[in-house]
């Protein structure tokens, strides 16, 4: 006969560990936060060891219990497809996810290949929008640009974005400086027509400054801006998040060494009452962890 921790304390354990929260692995086990720890804590006395550093913010497992977490996690795995090929259903494999196609195109898809090496039995679906997706709620989460105070369950910060403007190199030439703070006026601005007037942010923070001429390009995408811009017709304002790529090779450069926060912020978005498959955790940790990465210091606190 096998000697096994009771079922209870197993998953207990798993879901605290896997979100460092205890409150929300009650939510995803739907019991209460004292169950949890109570249920914890029973592991803990088997073990003899404690499993978690108790922290104001939520728990962090300790070296064991990291060790512990990949093979209970492993075993719960086993157990979900086989129970799932036994009922005709397969486990998993894939994660979807809602998410802006310049975000996709510009912050992703740098970075995805890490995700693939680490974890080559995932599939990735991409859902790019526009404006909003049908059939957002068919995904994971979703990746929204929003104010960066917005706050919400099961909302995380993947950026905070400051607005630089770029143009060609080739333009710099055509700054005309006869006229104090007037820049490139016979030149078009490239506005994008989105949820937020990056432009008219832009203006009222940036006071008596006038940059291009009162002609504009509209388009609905960033990367459309980025691209107009790119061959030169006009006078992009970008966010910090998309322009890397281009500013990084030198097809598009910055006029001004400042830039403005518009106060804005990309967030992965999901529903509290549904929980993340395997696949679908493993890809949002990894989009945590490379917006960490990517954020200032006095940033990567924010949720």
């Amino acid at each position: 006969m096998r000697k096994l921790p009771p079922l209870n304390y197993l998953q207990a354990f798993e879901a605290a560990a896997r979100h460092r929260s205890f409150t929300e692995a009650a939510r995803e086990l739907n019991c209460t936060q004292a169950a949890i720890s109570q249920r914890v804590r029973g592991l803990e006395s088997i073990f003899g060891r404690s499993l978690f550093y108790r922290l104001p913010s939520g728990v962090v497992p300790t070296e064991a219990a990291e060790v512990y977490l990949r093979g209970i996690g492993e075993a719960f795995d086993q157990l979900q497809s086989i129970t799932k090929g036994l009922a005709g259903r397969a486990s998993p494999k894939t994660v979807s996810v809602s998410i802006p196609v310049t975000f996709a195109a510009l912050w992703l898809a740098p970075r995805l290949d890490r995700f693939s090496q680490e974890n080559p039995g995932i599939d990735v679906r991409l859902n790019c929008t526009i404006w909003n997706d049908p059939n957002a709620e068919s995904a994971d989460f979703q990746i929204q640009l929003l104010g960066s105070d917005f706050a919400a369950p099961h909302a995380h910060r993947l950026s905070r974005d400051r607005a630089f403007v770029v143009c060609a190199p080739q333009l710099l030439a055509s700054r005309d400086g006869s006229k104090p703070n007037v820049f490139f006026e016979q030149l078009p601005l490239v506005s994008l027509i989105a949820k937020y007037d990056y432009w008219e942010l832009w203006r009222r923070k940036s006071g008596a400054l006038k940059i291009g001429s009162d002609r504009k390009i509209d388009v609905d995408t960033g990367i459309a801006a980025l691209e107009i811009a790119r061959h030169g017709h006009g006078i992009a304002l970008s966010l910090s998040s998309y322009i890397a790529p281009y500013v990084g090779s030198g097809q598009l450069v910055k006029p001004f060494d400042g830039s403005i926060d518009l106060e804005l912020s990309h967030f992965i978005l999901r529903s509290p009452d549904r929980p993340l498959s395997r696949p679908a955790q493993a890809f949002q940790d990894f989009l945590i962890e490379e917006g960490k990465n990517t954020m200032p210091e006095s940033e990567k606190s924010g949720g």
